[in-house]
């Protein structure tokens, strides 16, 4: 299992279309992918989980994984979430 802390970028912060996006990245990874901030946890693989976090810009959240291939999954999470201007 890693883990990695990143601020999301979006102006908008983590609506429908970002959300639907993170959501399919991560649908076909075999393990757990979670996103955290404060004290709620979401399955990445439910949109309607990550957008019920209610993630704005400038929120830091930190992105879970655990399984094989976990490493490049969170680094094009962190990728995705760290460029986003949608």
């Amino acid at each position: 299992m890693i883990e990695k802390s990143v601020v999301f970028a979006s102006p908008s912060g983590l609506h429908a279309r970002p959300a639907s996006k993170l959501s399919e990245m991560v649908r076909t990874f075999p393990g757990d992918v979670l996103l955290i901030h404060e004290e709620k946890t979401a399955d990445m693989k439910s949109i309607i989980n990550l957008i019920a976090m209610g993630i704005k810009k400038g929120t830091r959240i930190t992105i879970q994984a655990d399984g094989k291939g976990e490493e490049e999954l969170i680094d094009r999470i962190a990728d995705y979430i760290t460029n986003l201007i949608d």
